[in-house]
């Protein structure tokens, strides 16, 4: 008898998903970067911790291949920092996902998490998980344009005394 082994929360092969990520390699070459298979391995790995981590199920790899290319294109990125940061960008962005119950289309939630990761954030991802979400989440509640920000606000917000 044949068994089949399927898990809902990574539907396909390591294998297949490295091809899939590696793919990436033609618009990562315009930007001077390239992922390897052993990066490609630890997005994949990440990427399944963060769904389990957060009781999330995706079908496709769109999210992390969108993540890739969005942050390709970010003056804060190097090579040394690239995979790392994919990772925690992609449990940024699943964290604003459970908080909006899913209502906000995923390219809206990575135009608000590239938006303050390029901005206000100055490239921090670390500051993008404290603060930058919780200015992203203010702004759901309020019913305002997740990357929303003033001026006023920008530099009333990101001041760590207050």
């Amino acid at each position: 008898m044949c068994q089949l082994s399927f898990n809902l929360l990574d539907p396909f092969s390591k294998d297949k998903g490295s091809l899939e990520l590696l793919e990436a390699n033609h618009e990562l070459k315009r930007h001077n970067y390239a992922l390897t298979a052993s990066d490609a391995a630890q997005i994949l790995t990440a990427r399944s911790r963060t769904l389990s981590n957060q009781g999330r199920v995706e079908l496709n790899l769109s999210v992390t291949k969108a993540l890739i290319k969005r942050l390709s294109e970010s003056d804060y990125i190097t090579q040394e920092n690239f995979v790392d940061t994919v990772n925690d960008l992609y449990e940024i962005f699943h964290l604003i996902k459970n908080f909006t119950s899913d209502y906000v289309g995923d390219d809206e939630v990575i135009d608000a998490i590239m938006n303050f990761y390029n901005g206000v954030c100055g490239g921090s991802s670390e500051l993008l998980a404290g603060k930058g979400v919780d200015k992203i989440l203010q702004n759901y509640e309020q019913k305002r344009k997740l990357s929303a920000i003033t001026k006023e606000e920008s530099d009333r917000y990101w001041y760590f005394d207050e």
